[in-house]
């Protein structure tokens, strides 16, 4: 299922849940912006926090929300 692939993409390159992917967030920033819906839910699942800021404005994943149902989930 979805979690097993996103749970073995970050094992396979060693990515860190709780670390900035880069100056726009974390993995969970990413999946969120792109509307990724079932891959921010796997991240969650597997522990990514839901709370954490972007180095560049302090945005919170659901800053960068584009629908209801990812809202939700957050």
């Amino acid at each position: 299922d979805h979690y097993r692939k996103v749970l073995r993409i970050v094992a396979r390159f060693r990515l860190s849940l709780h670390a900035a992917a880069g100056p726009k967030g974390t993995l969970l920033h990413f999946a969120v912006a792109r509307d990724l819906f079932y891959s921010a839910r796997a991240l969650l699942r597997a522990g990514a926090p839901a709370n954490s800021t972007t180095s560049d404005f302090g945005e919170t994943p659901l800053h960068c929300v584009r629908s209801v149902p990812m809202a939700q989930l957050l």
